[in-house]
């Protein structure tokens, strides 16, 4: 694995969690409109009654799978920010921290630092090199 897949990886997890919790939405949505309202006559159907036990089992184990999902990207991010404060230059670990702890966009972080875009890919490339990722990692 190279320094910058190793960095890149909060983030595909990150897109990954924001992924599944749109679709908890979905089936939080879908669920509350099978729901019976107040004052409707509730009908013991079967087919109506298993829709919903599923939707209700689906949405408990995507609640799960979600908060593993952050923990691990927690642990990911504290293993991602002691990498980066490997590379011992300020200027180089705030480039990299912009880019793979906060998930910022180029631009952002080129109108954050206040450089051109050309002189923060420089410092980009410059600190992915001396970035030391965990042995077991590499």
């Amino acid at each position: 694995m190279t320094n910058k897949e190793f960095l890149q990886q909060a983030f595909f997890l990150d897109r990954k969690i924001k992924a599944k919790e749109r679709q908890l939405e979905s089936l939080r949505a879908h669920a509350e409109y099978m729901s019976p309202r107040l004052g409707d006559k509730v009908q013991a159907s079967p087919s109506s009654r298993s829709y919903l036990e599923d939707t209700t089992i689906r949405i408990i184990e995507l609640e799960d799978w979600i908060k593993e999902q952050i923990q691990e990207l927690v642990r990911m991010k504290k293993e991602i920010s002691e990498a980066i404060r490997s590379v011992g230059n300020i200027e180089y670990e705030t480039v990299l921290e912009m880019r793979y702890l906060s998930f910022m966009s180029w631009d952002e972080i080129t109108a954050r630092m206040n450089y051109g875009s050309n002189y923060v890919f420089q410092i980009h490339r410059r600190s992915l090199n001396l970035v030391h990722i965990p042995e077991d990692k590499a």
